[in-house]
């Protein structure tokens, strides 16, 4: 996408940093204020209708991990799952599947499933349970020793 260059008086631009998050672009922030970042329906829309039905389901089974889980929104086509802003997982959606990565034991994004039909679904579950929440029980905890220190 190309990038344009706007003029700001200066109460706009202290407000627009006053709103930003760490690591959070003026474009990020504009966007969230302007209620303009795509939502879960816009990540899947091009999803055939079935894949789109798995998609909901494993962002529901993410979630369902632990009530401090955040999704964010990384780009046009990618779902973050954090806690406390470190990233534990990621979906990237593509036209007909999505692929799920997840936060290992070595702190890398390392590849979990992909889901384009009923068989990668129901195998991508059995992933979800084991190494996403095996991710927020390694990473999540971390960040709450850290804080509380």
């Amino acid at each position: 996408m190309e990038k344009k260059n706007i003029k700001v008086s200066e109460i706009v631009y202290d407000y627009l940093s006053s709103q930003g998050s760490t690591g959070e672009s003026f474009d990020d922030v504009l966007k969230r204020l302007l209620g303009l970042n795509p939502t879960i329906n816009d990540l899947i829309a091009y999803l055939p209708d079935e894949i789109r039905d798995y998609g909901r389901k494993v962002v529901g089974k993410i979630l369902a991990i632990s009530d401090d889980i955040e999704t964010k929104v990384e780009s046009e086509c990618s779902l973050i799952f954090q806690v406390k802003g470190l990233p534990i997982a990621k979906i990237k959606y593509e036209k007909d599947n999505f692929i799920i990565r997840y936060r290992d034991e070595r702190g890398e994004m390392s590849y979990l499933s992909s889901v384009s039909g009923e068989k990668d679904y129901q195998d991508t579950l059995k992933k979800i349970n084991h190494l996403i929440r095996g991710s927020y029980r390694r990473w999540g905890r971390r960040i709450e020793k850290e804080v509380r220190v």
